[in-house]
């Protein structure tokens, strides 16, 4: 063929579209194969097609329409039939159309007589034996679609059935399929035969770059490679190839040439010691090939098949010796490879994040080690789960299989690749520079050597002409959106040139102008990195293939995050699922549906337990910072002093004991040396390092998903946050018997939870998240009164103790309500204290843990308590309503009222309920007390503007109730407690009758208040400023209750009521130095009581006090209580006497 008919021809055109048309061939043959089941439900799914489906596979490919079962149910429904399997019949058409053309151009290639060398005709060479090794994958991969022989059986009858013809595509198709089953390297061989020529020409001049990349880690070591520390002056020159595109692509497309070209050449390989050289180097580096993604050719059976094809002599002995050494060191071999890789791409990751300017001039070495990475993790997958060939002998090496440091291989992988994609622009500029300031020069000095005459001169004038129209233009890579022009004509132009200068009889001019043949390679790669450099990214280094081996990467992905110091490496396993939509999804986007959903499951998966892991193992942190928090605690600060004295050693030392010495506060920061880690140290580098996985990339991009990683962490920390904080409520199983508290003290748990928050905050460092929104999430939730997850919340648990537990106490006589202190105490030597659970560091540290909402619910149960007691309280008045009437009808009638008091029915039980009613109110107003502290604290802007409404504010009734409600809540006092008088209006009644029910329970207490002196609970206890058996509660309970009540009612005001009490009150109260010693011993502390009404009401003043009741009476009882126990004794001796 001359040079004309071969620019008629096309043959470059040719080539670069027929491997297009065979990639996509292949990859919707596999799509067949995985979902022919899906996409052809009619076929599959109905019922009738079962026989038919039995019929077709068994008779293939001799069908004939009478014969065929269910043959109405063929005729009524084939056009529904054909056009649900439509999609894959066009493909078989493709595939037959793709075969028929691959060897049409085969035969112009071989009538050309062209000269292939990949040393100077590169890219005609890798194009030819492209479509050569994606001619024998669909033929390798053919007969394993158990599905086409239904497919193409089902159409042939639905054709008959229809046009009573046979489509003629039919038999041609049938033809291949079962010839490739029978005896597919027959087939092989008949249908290469006269390409041999060619094929050997390709294999044999690549086997120098092969030998060179099979190389191992030693190797690479001792011959310095990737290592620029080595001669730093280099660092900053470009690092230029003789053949650029060879060093980038991936052993694996070499690797296909060879064994490839062996199944269809056998016998010429076996003459060609070259080319044996190079097969038995394969043979020994692996023993199994890649067909398509998971589908894998075993080279020994198929070597048994291609040399009993073609009649050689026997070769299983070479053969058997070469995949002995592919079992017993070639994974070992491979397994130092990646160690290799692993430690360079860790010291180029971090030398180019620090100068990112080093992307331009040392993009080839970059490529080369993305290329070889993926070299090695293709291979690890591939062998991993193969079967051994049974012609190996020799003992195979499991844990040379197993990788568990491949997630960090991956991990600086993705993260060169990164980091390329982060600069794109740069390296574009670099290299646009590079065509206009140098290829463009060196080409137009050396282009002489190729002569001035033939098709292959124009080609190069071409050139010249594209890089001329580059110079002029000078595209503007600062802007980041710019597309830059296309360079694809200069890349067509070198292969036409190839071509063109590889059928001369005289030679390849090529040949003779060896710089002509490195200036143009080199040009055709910096246009690649100009515009088309993520598309070589991608084609180099991408591992969107792994989508077939989840397995693998799932097996990383565990031993990743289980070492504590690996687990950073994690985030690559999603990041290459990420990749899955992209590979090959163009020739089939038919499957992206399927892909596409699987790798968004796969991604949402790993994020998933990444983030889960971060949590157990804030957990297992939390405790340590737990413990530490505590150490600080108060009461500890004896227990440190204490076991360091030499009482506690003595006392131990005479039990035969051990004392027990508790470490200072600090000494777990304390090291030897920098290097040494202690638990909490490796506990937190573990978190470090999860939360580096979780915060390296910002978004995620998912088949129209994108996932933001550091988002999964929040839901596992507040799980974990919910988790400690139950911990911490639980307290040890004790006896029964044993009086002590069922809760924790708040400023314990509120230690616990601050040390919690610390190390929260701690992890914001490391973590870009809003812990603060995990803060408000978690406690706010505790906050409320309900379960979560079956357990308790802070809220349900201190609301519960404090109104049953320590309020059943209190009022069982065990403690007392201390004014002067503001806090409850406990009596005698209780092992229960009180005071430790109400003093107002308690009570502050309780508000802070449940806050506002928390607060206003124990008050509300508090209420509900109250309430309960007045209804019991008012059972009482309707039963003394008579009595009680008379009294207040001849109050000035002492004498006359006195039988009727003793008449009463349970005036012991009215004041013990008053006084209960009493101790919750002031333990409500202790705990509104605490809620106010705390938020002139936290929020003192807001607290001031609260205060000022309530004290400026005037308006309608119903606005000053919705203020009132707002003070209380915010722990001020209000002369009618809101929330109390909303609570009585279920036991007051808006009558006449009802009014003088509530009168009369004034006067109850008023004639009730002189049977507390004969009680030797009620004297006065300066150091508690109360009484013991909290009688000084009552005037609490009067006071709030009769405020209440009466704003309820409304019939009068509650000044008059409360004046009538006290007249009342004090008459009776008077009437107590009357009375025999013994009934009034304990009047004194009881005018101090009457005292106490006054001081607490906002109605009584000290001048109507002392309108009734004479004042130096009572400075004299607060002379006596306040004097000491033995002058109290004496006088009272001196009294009797």
């Amino acid at each position: 063929m001359s040079l004309a008919n071969i620019g008629e021809s096309r043959i470059g055109e040719r080539l670069v579209l027929l491997t297009l048309q065979g990639s996509q061939v292949i990859t919707r043959l596999y799509d067949i194969k995985q979902y022919a089941s899906e996409m052809c439900k009619l076929v599959y799914e109905e019922k009738p097609m079962e026989s038919v489906i039995k019929y077709v596979v068994k008779k293939f490919p001799n069908w004939e329409y009478k014969h065929v079962p269910s043959s109405n149910h063929i005729k009524a429904n084939a056009g529904d039939i054909l056009k649900d399997i439509k999609m894959p019949i066009d493909m078989l058409r493709d595939l037959l159309d793709f075969k028929e053309r691959t060897l049409e151009l085969f035969n112009i290639i071989a009538a050309a007589q062209l000269e292939f060398d990949v040393t100077y005709n590169y890219d005609m060479c890798r194009l030819y034996m492209d479509i050569l090794t994606l001619y024998c994958q669909v033929m390798f991969l053919l007969p394993r679609v158990q599905d086409v022989k239904v497919l193409l059986g089902v159409y042939h009858v639905c054709v008959e059935s229809i046009s009573g013809t046979v489509d003629t595509f039919i038999p041609r198709i049938a033809n291949i399929v079962q010839g490739h089953e029978q005896n597919m390297f027959k087939r092989l061989h008949e249908d290469m035969n006269i390409f041999h020529r060619p094929i050997i020409q390709c294999v044999t001049s690549a086997g120098p770059v092969m030998m060179r990349r099979l190389i191992s880690a030693e190797q690479m070591q001792n011959q310095n490679t990737f290592n620029l520390f080595n001669n730093p002056n280099s660092m900053r020159k470009a690092t230029q190839y003789n053949l650029p595109a060879v060093e980038f692509i991936n052993i694996d497309a070499f690797v296909k040439w060879t064994m490839f070209g062996f199944f269809c050449c056998t016998g010429t390989f076996v003459m060609n010691d070259d080319a044996m050289a190079l097969v038995r180097m394969i043979l020994t580096d692996q023993y199994c090939l890649t067909l398509f993604r998971d589908e894998v050719l075993p080279i020994g059976p198929a070597l048994e098949g291609a040399v009993k094809a073609a009649k050689v002599p026997k070769l299983e002995k070479a053969f058997a010796e070469s995949l002995t050494a592919a079992i017993t060191t070639s994974p070992a071999t491979h397994k130092g490879r990646r160690d290799f890789l692993r430690g360079t791409l860790k010291e180029w990751y971090h030398l180019i994040s620090d100068k990112p300017g080093l992307l331009g001039p040392k993009a080839p070495l970059v490529l080369q080690m993305l290329s070889m990475t993926k070299d090695e993790v293709l291979w690890l997958c591939r062998h991993q789960d193969a079967p051994i060939p049974k012609q190996a002998k020799g003992k195979v090496h499991a844990e040379d299989f197993q990788d568990p440091h491949l997630a960090e291989l991956l991990f600086y992988h993705m993260e060169m690749m990164l980091l390329i994609k982060k600069h794109p622009n740069m390296i574009r500029r670099y290299y646009c520079d590079f065509l206009i300031n140098y290829d463009k020069e060196n080409i137009i000095a050396q282009r002489n050597q190729l002569g001035n005459e033939g098709d292959e001169h124009g080609c190069v004038e071409s050139m010249l002409a594209s890089l001329n129209n580059l110079s002029s233009t000078r595209p503007n890579f600062e802007d980041m959106d710019y597309k830059p022009p296309s360079l694809a004509a200069i890349r067509l132009d070198w292969i036409r040139t190839q071509i063109f200068t590889s059928q001369n009889p005289l030679g390849n001019p090529l040949r003779k102008a060896p710089q002509f043949c490195i200036a143009l390679h080199n040009t055709t790669f910096h246009t690649n990195m100009v515009d088309k450099l993520l598309p070589t990214i991608d084609e180099i280094s991408d591992l969107g293939m792994l989508v077939s081996y989840h397995t693998v990467l799932d097996r990383a992905f565990q031993d990743s995050l289980g070492e504590s110091q690996g687990s950073r490496f994690s985030i690559a396993i999603p990041y290459i699922c990420a990749q899955f939509c992209g590979e090959n999804l163009r020739y089939c986007p038919e499957e992206l549906a399927f892909i596409g959903a699987y790798s968004v499951k796969l991604v949402n998966s790993y994020l998933e337990q990444i983030a889960d892991t971060l949590g157990k193992r804030v957990l297992n942190l939390a405790e340590d910072f737990i413990t530490m928090n505590a150490a600080l605690l108060p009461h500890n600060a004896l227990l440190l002093a204490d076991s360091k004295g030499k009482r506690i050693k003595s006392e131990a030392k005479k039990k035969g004991k051990e004392a027990e010495i508790f470490d200072q506060p600090g000494l777990e920061s304390y090291r030897v040396r920098r290097e040494a880690l202690s638990k909490s140290d490796e506990k937190l580098y573990g978190i470090m390092d999860l939360c580096y996985a979780l915060n390296l990339l910002t978004s995620l991009d998912v088949w129209k998903h994108t996932f933001v990683p550091r988002e999964y962490a929040i839901q596992p920390l507040q799980a974990a946050f919910m988790v400690l904080i139950f911990a911490q409520l639980e307290l040890p199983v004790v006896p029964r018997d044993k009086d002590v508290p069922e809760v924790r003290r708040p400023t314990v748990l509120l230690n616990a939870i601050k040390g919690i928050l610390n190390m929260l905050r701690m992890i914001e460092n490391f973590l870009n998240i809003d812990v603060v929104r995990i803060f408000n999430a978690v406690l706010l939730q505790h906050a409320q009164d309900m379960e979560i997850n079956s357990q308790p919340t802070i809220c349900h648990v201190y609301s519960s103790w404090y109104n049953t537990v320590l309020m059943k106490r209190i009022c069982a006589g065990t403690g007392c309500f201390a004014t002067n202190r503001h806090c409850f105490v406990s009596r005698g030597k209780e092992v229960f204290q009180a005071e430790m659970y109400t003093d107002p560091t308690e009570l502050k540290a309780l508000c802070e843990l449940v806050g506002a909402y928390g607060i206003r619910h124990i008050g509300d149960e508090c209420i509900d308590l109250i309430v309960s007691q007045v209804n019991e309280i008012k059972k009482l008045l309707i039963t003394n309503k008579d009595l009680l009437h008379n009294i207040r009808g001849n109050s000035d009638k002492i004498e006359v009222c006195c039988d009727w008091i003793k008449k009463l029915n349970g005036t012991e039980e009215l004041l013990q309920r008053l006084t209960i009613v009493g101790t919750i109110l002031n333990f409500r107003k202790l705990l509104f007390s605490a809620m106010k502290e705390v938020l002139n604290k936290r929020v003192p802007f807001v607290m001031n503007s609260v205060i000022d409404f309530k004290e400026h504010y005037s308006g309608s009734d119903k606005a000053l109730e919705q203020l009132d409600y707002l003070a209380i809540t915010a722990g001020l006092e209000c002369i009618v407690d809101p929330k109390l008088k909303s609570a009585l209006v279920t036991q007051c009644d808006v009558n006449q009758q009802d009014y003088l029910l509530w009168c009369l329970m004034l006067i109850f207490v008023g004639v009730g208040l002189p049977t507390l002196a004969s009680n030797d609970q009620s004297q006065y206890q300066p150091s508690l400023a109360g009484y013991e058996n909290n009688i000084h509660c009552i005037s609490t309970a009067v006071n709030q209750l009769s405020a209440a009540i009466f704003t309820i009612i409304g019939y009068c005001t509650i000044q008059e009521r409360m004046h009538e009490f006290l007249a009342v009150a004090t008459a009776h109260l008077l009437r107590l130095g009357q009375e025999n010693e013994k009934d009034a011993r304990h009047r004194d502390s009881i005018y101090i009581l009457l005292h106490r009404f006054v001081e607490e009401s906002p109605f009584l003043t000290m001048n109507l006090l002392e309108t009734c009741f004479p004042y130096i009476v009572l400075r004299n009882s607060y002379n006596i209580a306040y004097k000491p126990k033995k002058e109290k004794k004496r006088r009272e001796e001196e009294s009797t006497y």
